[in-house]
């Protein structure tokens, strides 16, 4: 099974942060429980702990401590894209196995919604689905299209 979070590297604490740890230690079970960490790593993402979008996702991709939602998954990769550095683009690209296919579909209609995906919705990646992520990330970003 794979970690939906760890904590971030070292570096001046944020409230983001601090939100993010609590959820690393509710999926865990150390405190609360683990269906509580999805709120957590969501309070984080708000506060701008991007890794938090990333958590939260794979939470509702598999379902873990809460129902599986890819649909709301998708919609929290789409708005952790359009935050981070680059890192989730590189990680929805490259790992694409790490992620469910009804996710990966669901973040392919919204960017074929929002008009930079054209091929086909299928779940699986390539180039077109990369150009797609990085046009959303550099300006494209339109939170009408992020709908369950």
């Amino acid at each position: 099974m794979r970690s939906a979070a760890s904590p971030p590297a070292p570096r001046a604490e944020s409230v983001g942060q601090g939100e993010f740890n609590l959820g690393v230690l509710a999926q865990d079970g150390v405190i609360d429980t683990p269906e509580a960490a999805l709120e957590y790593f969501e309070r984080a993402a708000k506060d701008g702990e991007h890794a938090a979008y990333r958590a939260s996702a794979i939470l509702l991709d598999e379902g873990r401590g809460v129902p599986r939602d890819p649909e709301r998954a998708a919609n929290l990769l789409l708005r952790g894209v359009a935050e981070d550095r680059g890192t989730l683009i590189k990680h929805l690209t490259e790992a694409t196995n790490e992620w469910s296919r009804d996710t990966l579909m669901a973040v392919q209609q919204r960017l074929k919604t929002a008009g930079f995906y054209a091929s086909a919705v299928d779940g699986l990646p390539g180039p077109n689905f990369t150009s797609a992520l990085t046009r959303w990330r550099n300006g494209g970003f339109n939170a009408d299209v992020l709908v369950n």
